[in-house]
C-alpha cells in the first residue's frame, strides 16, 4: 500500500529533493507500507546504516520462525546471510536456503569447518607435506567413511572428526537492531498524521530529525512490552495510541514483538490510526482506531 505525500520537501533532511519510495516497516522484514517522502540520500543513508539491522536482531528472527509455515520464502529471506549460533560454541551462516558452518580456530590450534572447506584444507596440508595424490585421495576417501564422532588419524600430525549433526541445536546469533530504526518507523508513520505539519521548527520535531540524522545509541524513549496475543495469525502492525500525555506509536513485529515508541515534548491533533499487515496473505488494513473502523487492502 503506497500512502500519498503532499509535501515538496524530506521529511528528516527538509531538502528540497527529488522523493525515493520509503518503506515505514523494512521490506526486509516483510513491510509493504510505503510513501514517497524521503529524498535518495536520507534513504540511502537510513536503509545502509539503520535498516538492515533488523534482519541481525535475534529476538527478531526468533519472533520470525513462526512464519515457516505460513510464509517460508519471507523466514527465508529474512535468515539469509545472517548467523545461528550454537550449544557447542559453533556458528552456522545461512546462504540459499541452506547452513554453512563457519570457519572457527580453537585454543589448542584446531579448526572447525564446513566438510567441504574442510577436505579441501586437509588435502592442501597432506599435499604440502609432500604426500603424493594417490596418498591424498585415500586418506579423504577414508575420512569420508567415517562414522561421525571418531577420531580419524590422516597422518602422524593431522588428526579430523565429523561432528554428529544430531547434537546440533541451533538458535539465532547477531547483534541487536539499532534503536533508531524503531525511532524512524514511528516517525514516519507519525508523519502520516502530521502531514505538512512535520517540517515545522518546533523543538519536539527538529530533536526528532537530529536523532534520526546522527544515529545515537541508545534512542531513550523506546520501550519493549508484552503485548496481548489474540491469535490472530501472524502480523505486522502500526497505531498511534494518542497522547499520554504525549505522542506515542505502537509498533508490532510478527504479532509477539511488541515496541512503543514516546515522542517527548510532541502532541499530535487528530484521528488516531493504525494500520495492520496479515503476513500470511498480504492482505493490509488502515484503521480508524477511534471510530473503530478498518478498511481492507487485498494483495
Amino acid at each position: 500500500m503506497k500512502i500519498p505525500w503532499a509535501g515538496d520537501r524530506c521529511i528528516i533532511c527538509l531538502l528540497l529533493k527529488p522523493f525515493t519510495v520509503e518503506h515505514i516497516i523494512p521490506e526486509s522484514l516483510g513491510g509493504k507500507l510505503t510513501c514517497s517522502f524521503l529524498c535518495r540520500d536520507c534513504n540511502s543513508r537510513l536503509g545502509a546504516e539503520i535498516d538492515h539491522t533488523a534482519k541481525t536482531d535475534p529476538r527478531i528472527r526468533q519472533a520470525a520462525m513462526a512464519l515457516s509455515s505460513t510464509n517460508p520464502d519471507l523466514l527465508r529471506a529474512i535468515n539469509d546471510g545472517q548467523i545461528f549460533n550454537t550449544n557447542q560454541g559453533l556458528q552456522f551462516k545461512a546462504k540459499g536456503g541452506t547452513l554453512k558452518v563457519r570457519p572457527k580456530k580453537n585454543a589448542d590450534g584446531s579448526l572447525i569447518q564446513a566438510n567441504e572447506d574442510a577436505k579441501r584444507t586437509l588435502a592442501r596440508i597432506m599435499e604440502k607435506a609432500g604426500k603424493s595424490k594417490a596418498f591424498v585421495e585415500s586418506r579423504l576417501e577414508a575420512y569420508e567413511n567415517a562414522p561421525a564422532g571418531i577420531l580419524i588419524q590422516l597422518m602422524p600430525d593431522l588428526a579430523v572428526k565429523k561432528s554428529k549433526s544430531a547434537e546440533i541445536n541451533l538458535f539465532p546469533g547477531g547483534d541487536p537492531m539499532h534503536s533508531t530504526l524503531l525511532l524512524k518507523i514511528a516517525y514516519e508513520f507519525i508523519a502520516l498524521h502530521l502531514g505538512n505539519t512535520i517540517y515545522h521548527d518546533d523543538p519536539p520535531l527538529v530533536m526528532l530529525r537530529a536523532a534520526l540524522t546522527d544515529f545515537k545509541e541508545p534512542y531513550p524513549f523506546v520501550e519493549l512490552y508484552t503485548a496481548k496475543q489474540k491469535r490472530r495469525g501472524l502480523f505486522h502492525g502500526l497505531a498511534f495510541e494518542g497522547n499520554s500525555p504525549v505522542a506515542r506509536v505502537q509498533i508490532r513485529l510478527f504479532e509477539t514483538l511488541a515496541y512503543r515508541v514516546n515522542f517527548p515534548m510532541l502532541a499530535v491533533d487528530g484521528p488516531r490510526c493504525g494500520y495492520h499487515l496479515d503476513l500470511a496473505t498480504g492482505d493490509e488494513r488502515l484503521m480508524d482506531l477511534d471510530k473503530k473502523l478498518s478498511y481492507k487492502f487485498p494483495a
